[in-house]
């Protein structure tokens, strides 16, 4: 994983840090891993984040070389606070109300993880092929249908034991989930009473945006 940090202090009254994380790692066969991918695997069972195979007659299978599962790409998240000028300083009632206010955000940004397409099979984790076209719909956001069946062709089976004849081609690699992104907001007072005693008024806003 590489990772960096940047971060703005105290510039004309706003702080911002921001972190950014790249992650890529890839799996063989539930067991090799080749990259840098700093994650915890498991034992390549029930959970982990290895893309199973399908075929261990085949190590060098190119459709069982893929992503692990869980895998996020890139992910950037921020905060950031600003201290509102507008009648900051200013005596009086006017600026004891309107002025000294505070906005502060966390946001987060990340890329979707890869999607595992598979189809019912004597053989776990059987996947169908890809067809060719577009695997998402252009407006899921608005459907919530997000991968298109139409993109995929079953893979035949066995009228005996209901295992898939050969390996899909389908791979985790050629699609990946939506991804996510999230903004909070604050806008926040402060107002002194008595000797230390202080009071706040906050106003907070998960998902500002509504982002899906």
């Amino acid at each position: 994983a590489f990772e960096g940090n940047a971060s703005l202090r105290r510039f004309h009254g706003l702080d911002m840090a921001l972190h950014y994380t790249l992650s890529k790692g890839w799996s063989q066969q539930g067991g090799n891993l080749i990259g840098n991918f700093n994650s915890s695997i498991g034992d390549g069972g029930s959970g982990s984040g290895y893309n199973n195979t399908q075929d261990f007659f085949d190590p060098l299978l190119d459709v069982d070389y893929s992503p692990l599962i869980g895998e996020v790409r890139h992910r950037v998240t921020g905060t950031l606070v600003y201290e509102i000028p507008f009648l900051a300083g200013r005596e009086g009632v006017l600026g004891g109300v309107l002025g000294g206010w505070q906005l502060s955000s966390v946001f987060n940004f990340r890329t979707g993880e890869p999607l595992r397409v598979t189809q019912a099979s004597g053989i776990a984790n059987s996947r169908p092929d890809y067809n060719g076209g577009n695997q998402i719909f252009d407006d899921w956001r608005d459907t919530l249908q997000y991968l298109d069946r139409n993109a995929y062709t079953l893979v035949p089976t066995s009228a005996t034991t209901r295992a898939t004849v050969r390996p899909g081609n389908q791979n985790s690699s050629d699609v990946r989930g939506p991804g996510r992104r999230r903004v909070d907001l604050t806008l926040a007072k402060t107002f002194a009473l008595r000797g230390t005693t202080q009071i706040q008024f906050r106003f907070e806003s998960f998902n500002v945006f509504n982002w899906r």
